[in-house]
């Protein structure tokens, strides 16, 4: 992984955190997505005293918002036209319901329609990679609960299981 360029979603705890972790410690160049900068700061000095690695390089985005997705992965694009590895993996829980200011379902918003377009947006960088690699991190949730093609945004008895298993699910 030396001298690769890797983005990774959701890298400042859980998941994410050590996915950019291990990826530093190869020799990679790590772009870390967080929607804090703080925590992502934060996450950035530890990784930076676990491996040593200088070529970190945060970046803040808000998963919940199409508008801030475009952006972020403009600036990615302007700064990296070639990207190697992507990994979709920030997620949330929420237990009521809210939607985004693009009218979606924030689970659903975050933790599956972010990684399709944060993809598409940065899919152009990635073919230019000789082996670009996208990798998505879910969970088997889906298995709860089938998707309700007919109230994607859960309007009609919302449940916070149920939302969640939705956002996970295949399309």
């Amino acid at each position: 992984m030396n001298n690769k360029i890797c983005v990774v979603t959701g890298a400042n705890s859980g998941l994410g955190f050590e996915t950019a972790k291990a990826l530093a410690a190869q020799g990679a160049r790590v772009i870390l997505l967080s929607r804090s900068a703080d925590k992502g700061q934060e996450a950035l000095d530890k990784i930076f005293v676990a491996t040593q690695n200088d070529q970190l390089e945060l970046m803040t985005v808000d998963l919940a918002s199409q508008a801030s997705i475009r952006e972020t992965g403009q600036k990615i694009l302007d700064k990296y036209p070639v990207i190697d590895t992507l990994v979709n993996n920030a997620g949330t829980w929420i237990s009521k319901h809210s939607l985004t200011e693009d009218g979606v379902e924030t689970m659903f918003a975050v933790n599956h329609l972010a990684y399709v377009l944060m993809t598409h947006v940065l899919y152009p960088a990635l073919r230019q990679a000789p082996d670009g690699r996208i990798v998505c991190v879910a969970s088997d949730s889906h298995f709860q609960f089938k998707i309700n093609y007919e109230d994607l945004n859960l309007t009609d008895k919302y449940h916070g299981l149920r939302a969640y298993a939705q956002s996970k699910g295949p399309m």
